[in-house]
């Protein structure tokens, strides 16, 4: 019966004109010719009614859909409509999940390019899709994870990223987790594939020795140091170990290649052009300094003065009888740095005031005739060395030699040359050294004059009255002699 009133309302509906247009689009729909052509019956569709018909007559053919995976997802029971078109929306399609799930995050998801089909069955429930069924390579390779711990199947891939702190509170990422850990493997990346210009100094090849992976910050390495270098006693700097700066003489890292185990002194010390600079331009810092001990004994207040460190190479000058001269720094005030001794004028005046007070004119260098140290007279010196032409003299041969009538300087010894009467008695002087105007000596002789006055010129010079007396005598004394008879 129902069956036969359907050709008859659209038979009526077609004369009346009365068709609505939904009518004709149902009628040119994808679905509903595809029922015809198969030869499905209207009236199994239709029955007496052309309302839209809701799951009931797709159910008597499709049996296997009768719970969709949609049941209850809306306010009452989703049509078979809702995915598969009787109508001329062309958005309605199966699989076209997007027309109504617009809130979910399905759109900017790793599986965004994959039919929901992959996963969903839209008809009854279906088994698990385990991931590995498409990822095959990408299994998690890390105990108690599995794909779902990182991943959710709707959200973006690069979401799994930001939520490792999700499990990793208390670690500090290092620029983010996958940069080191391989997500889908129990690998983690050696340090060089990132860091490949950091060349480790030789022991330092293991990066985790001072570095914490979760905590890369530089201070954090620096201060590590002592973990190996527990026994190391640090002054160079204050509190060296703590405040890392280990690294400023020690450099961890080189670019492209090996760094010295050791950076020069001078890249800090600028006051040095490099470690060579002080003292002779030949000796290395550490000739005095303790690399881990910095100041040196003689820059110690305790130690200042002493020649500990300067022992080490100048044995033989520290040694001096004089402790006076065992006071580095007394002379060498430049100290260990600039150890050129103040002219000698000037450090000896420190100490022998009255020694550099009296000393001659050419006897102000001590070191002329004193070795430094040990303060003796130089070997094989004698007043000839400098005083060769004296020495040759009459005077040159007295009992005491030159100290007879100098001395080299005071405060002990002769100040002034003594008067030539302290030897030469003038009374028992010959000839005319008697005579009136003779009694100074030095009118006529000079104190080392190799040979006698007794030339006419050297009297004439007092007796000017007796230049043309005798001008055919060579000389004076051979009528007025200086020795012998004086009556002539």
């Amino acid at each position: 019966m129902a069956e036969a009133m359907v050709p008859l309302i659209l038979l009526t509906a077609l004369c009346t004109g009365q068709v609505p247009e939904a009518w004709r689009e149902v009628r040119e729909s994808p679905e509903h010719l595809r029922h015809l052509d198969a030869g499905v019956k209207c009236g199994s569709c239709h029955a007496g009614s052309f309302d839209p018909a809701g799951t009931a007559p797709c159910e008597s053919c499709h049996f296997q859909a009768r719970t969709p995976l949609h049941l209850g997802a809306f306010e009452g029971e989703p049509r078979c409509a809702d995915c598969h078109r009787f109508g001329a929306n062309p958005a309605i399609e199966p699989w076209n999940c997007a027309r109504c799930h617009t809130s979910d995050p399905m759109k900017p998801s790793a599986h965004s390019a994959q039919n929901c089909a992959t996963c969903h069955s839209a008809h009854g429930a279906r088994e698990k899709v385990e991931c590995a069924t498409c990822h095959k390579d990408q299994v998690p390779g890390r105990e108690k994870h599995t794909c779902e711990t990182c991943h959710s199947p709707h959200a973006p891939k690069e979401k799994a990223i930001s939520d490792c702190a999700s499990c990793h509170q208390e670690e500090k990422k290092h620029v983010e987790c996958v940069s080191c850990h391989e997500p889908h493997t129990s690998r983690t990346n050696n340090c060089t594939q990132c860091h490949a210009q950091k060349v480790a100094s030789p022991k330092h090849d293991n990066c985790s020795n001072c570095h914490i992976p979760h905590r890369v910050e530089p201070e954090l390495a620096l201060g590590s140091c002592v973990k190996c270098h527990e026994k190391i006693e640090v002054v160079h700097t204050q509190n060296a170990a703590e405040d890392g700066s280990c690294g400023s003489c020690h450099v961890s890292h080189g670019v492209k290649k090996k760094p010295p185990v050791v950076a020069p002194c001078s890249s800090c010390h600028q006051a040095a052009k490099n470690d060579l600079a002080f003292h002779n331009g030949k000796t290395k810092c550490a000739s005095c300094h303790q690399a881990h001990d910095f100041l040196a004994p003689l820059e110690r207040a305790e130690h200042f003065g002493q020649a500990a460190t300067c022992a080490t190479c100048h044995k033989d000058q520290v040694s001096s009888p004089i402790s006076e001269h065992r006071d580095c720094v007394a002379c060498h005030a430049g100290g260990a740095h600039r150890p050129e001794p103040l002219p000698s004028g000037d450090s000896c005046e420190r100490c022998h005031e009255k020694v550099a007070a009296t000393a001659p004119e050419g006897h102000a260098d001590c070191n002329s005739c004193h070795e430094p140290h040990s303060g003796k007279m130089r070997a094989k010196l004698a007043c000839a060395t400098c005083h060769s032409e004296q020495v040759q003299t009459k005077h040159g041969h007295t009992p005491n030699g030159c100290a007879d009538c100098h001395r080299p300087h005071g405060p002990g010894g002769i100040a002034e040359p003594p008067k030539c009467s302290t030897c030469h008695v003038t009374s028992e002087l010959p000839g005319l050294h008697l005579a009136g105007g003779h009694q100074q000596c030095s009118s006529c002789h000079g104190a080392h004059d190799r040979a006698l006055p007794l030339t006419r010129a050297a009297c004439t010079t007092c007796h000017i009255d007796q230049v043309t007396h005798q001008p055919e005598a060579p000389i004076c004394s051979s009528c007025h002699p200086f020795a012998g008879r004086t009556d002539r």
